[in-house]
């Protein structure tokens, strides 16, 4: 018995250890959120206080979206511009390839020809 009234005690001290750790975390927290709701109330308490910050702040956060949408319009016109060289570059290729198969069955032509067996001719 006395070995399951230790197992008892030590997981009830580390249960114990455990409840502290997890109340200093709460209340770490708890302080964190507190801090951050104080600070978001002075920037709402500025702004009302100051509309032309508020002016200021709106015109910034409009010009941050313009640019972004710039930004956007930008990359979508280097990745059209990259297709379009895409696509000409492979008819490019597709018109060598069709130019050099043409050739290549013009010299086939040309073999066939200069080995074609000769005949009697009319001039017998």
């Amino acid at each position: 018995m006395s070995v399951l009234h230790k197992k008892i005690s030590h997981l009830e001290t580390e249960k114990a250890e455990e409840e502290k750790r997890s109340s200093a975390s709460l209340t770490h927290w708890m302080k964190e959120n507190s801090k951050l709701s104080a600070r978001m109330e002075e920037i709402e308490k500025f702004f009302r206080w100051n509309p032309e910050a508020n002016t200021m702040h709106l015109e910034y956060l409009q010009a941050q979206r313009q640019a972004e949408q710039r930004r956007a319009a930008e990359q979508k016109r280097q990745a059209e511009e990259r297709e379009q060289q895409q696509r000409e570059e492979r008819e490019r290729q597709a018109q060598a390839n069709a130019l050099e198969e043409q050739r290549e069955q013009e010299a086939a032509r040309a073999r066939e020809l200069a080995w074609r067996p000769r005949g009697m001719g009319m001039d017998r």
